[in-house]
């Protein structure tokens, strides 16, 4: 203490007096939000639109809110459970959430980056959708034949057996 080396809020994280003695009083949208400007001239404008939305749109919502020093990897946990999607989905949600608070991490915003070597990763055993098309599709009800195109190649030939609706 005596050093200036106390961090109240990290030895006291649950206290409700942590956020007066944060290093930091940024919320998570607020810092999102530099954050995306920041990274605009250094990311693919793909890339920071992908990011944009994700972050902007899934993720602050439902932590827009909180302080950033006060985001634990338990809150991104308990959150993504509830969330309907993908491994891989949920995979591209957390991408950029960990680069930015491994940048927050950095620049000596946050202690550590919660998500810091970190995957959410569910079981999910499911059912392979397939993307035909009309053409290749006659009648979700009837049975499916695919038929060659001029060429003599059927869809069957690039989609396999394991595309084809079940009866």
């Amino acid at each position: 203490m005596d050093a200036g080396t106390f961090d109240y809020a990290y030895t006291f994280p649950k206290s409700k007096n942590a956020h007066k003695f944060a290093p930091s009083q940024y919320t998570v949208k607020t810092y999102l939000t530099e954050w995306l400007e920041n990274k605009r001239p250094v990311l693919k404008a793909s890339t920071h639109k992908d990011y944009t939305k994700t972050l902007l749109n899934i993720i602050e919502p439902r932590f827009g809110a909180t302080l950033l020093h006060m985001l634990t990897r338990n809150d991104i946990r308990q959150w993504i459970a509830t969330v309907d999607c993908s491994n891989k989905r949920i995979a591209n949600i957390l991408s950029p959430l960990r680069a930015a608070l491994q940048d927050a991490h950095h620049d000596d915003l946050i202690q550590s980056n919660p998500l810091f070597n970190w995957t959410y990763k569910r079981n999910e055993h499911r059912r392979r959708k397939c993307t035909l098309t009309r053409l290749h599709r006659t009648n979700s009800k009837q049975s499916w034949n695919p038929q060659p195109d001029k060429s003599g190649i059927s869809a069957s030939h690039f989609f396999g057996q394991a595309c084809a609706p079940a009866n």
